[in-house]
């Protein structure tokens, strides 16, 4: 037998680039829907436009549920990864109410320390609040679609895609009801995920799928709110008709996401350490700059996007704010993960399995003991 030790997995570069563009998508998003910017006021222009097509952090959110499925789907429930998700969040939920409050940028109320300590529980990151609910259910979700066949997986993901996807996207049954609740919507991106991972096409096939895809959901996204925006004109009401189009829940938006997955895929690139770094840093950065304390201080008050709202310098300012917000939250949560997180994961790997195991047998013992008493009557 062999005394080398096991190789630690490689990540998969070209897949964990994806997530740093999908994590691009959300901070541009955030930029044109926080900076206090309606659109539908700045008149038909090239800067109205850009405020409408850049706001892709749903695109972002598909992409990142895709992507769990896509792994978790032959994962197992690690309870220390769920309790490094959770310090995480309340590292940056905490830390950050901290500054604010000790900088005099907010007035100290117990209610807002509470939810600042239980950020998960009073739905701070609705996005993480949903996802801990999704991975408390993977285990039994893997578990449906392992018991089904191809056909039965379709059949699921044609039935979950007409009604929570199709219908809201050419009606106006989108929002605030079943169709915009985002369990449903998380657990139909997370078979999605699962499919691909289990009945994977040809590489040469996905490329084809992923670029047709690509490129068709773009047109019609860049072309129907150019559309959109001219009925505008004469219509104002047609302006609501863009938002159909951009929903977590969009047909297209869905679409695009497989379509950049398979690109991605298949790019077949290298193992880099510099880009898997990055990645690793991607949940950190949302959780930085999409914090209710510091999204209006960092689009209204530092950056002022509303000033550039009508400039011919728009784009260039929006991408400034976009790339300043990235490299600074990934350099926060990189030292973070040093200095903070590190140190963790060491004390939980010695004392999370442990109790694991006590727990494990708990249940087990009285299982037993149950199964006994009920089979000697």
């Amino acid at each position: 037998m062999s005394n080398t030790a096991p190789k630690k997995k490689t990540r998969n570069s070209s897949v964990e680039l994806l997530r740093i563009i999908a994590l691009l998508f959300i901070i541009f998003s955030h930029y044109c829907v926080h900076g206090g910017v309606a659109p539908g006021n700045l008149g038909f222009g090239l800067n109205q436009y850009l405020l409408q097509i850049f706001v892709l952090g749903n695109l972002g959110v598909v992409i990142f549920v895709l992507l769990s499925g896509y792994f978790l789907i032959e994962s197992k429930f690690k309870v220390q990864r769920l309790l490094q998700l959770l310090l995480q969040v309340f590292f940056y939920s905490i830390c950050i109410f901290l500054v604010f409050w000790g900088c005099g940028l907010e007035e100290f109320h117990i209610a807002r320390l509470i939810k600042a300590i239980f950020p998960t529980v009073f739905k701070q990151y609705w996005f993480f609040t949903a996802y801990v609910v999704l991975y408390l259910l993977f285990p039994y979700l893997n578990k449906l679609f392992h018991a089904l066949n191809q056909k039965q997986h379709l059949i699921f993901l044609a039935v979950f895609l007409f009604v929570w996807s199709v219908i809201p996207s050419f009606t106006n049954v989108y929002k605030y009801n079943m169709y915009g609740s985002e369990i449903p919507q998380f657990i139909l991106f997370y078979a999605i995920g699962a499919y691909l991972r289990t009945y994977p096409l040809n590489g040469k096939i996905e490329k084809k799928v992923g670029a047709v895809l690509t490129v068709f959901c773009t047109v019609f996204l860049w072309g129907s709110t150019l559309f959109f925006d001219w009925r505008g004109q004469t219509d104002s009401n047609d302006y609501k008709y863009i938002t159909y189009c951009f929903e977590r829940n969009s047909i297209f938006i869905i679409l695009l996401g497989v379509g950049l997955f398979f690109i991605f895929k298949n790019l077949k690139m290298k193992s880099n350490a510099f880009i898997n770094g990055v990645a690793s840093c991607v949940f950190g950065v949302y959780l930085f700059h999409e914090n209710q304390y510091m999204r209006p201080f960092l689009w209204r008050e530092l950056f002022q996007n509303s000033r550039f709202a009508e400039s011919p310098y728009l784009i260039l300012h929006m991408l400034g704010c976009v790339l300043s917000v990235f490299l600074l939250g990934t350099i926060i949560d990189w030292i973070r993960q040093k200095a903070i997180e590190k140190p963790i994961l060491k004390l939980m790997n010695c004392v999370v399995p442990p109790i694991s195991e006590k727990v494990k047998s708990v249940c087990l013992s009285i299982n037993n003991r149950i199964f006994e008493k009920y089979s000697a009557t």
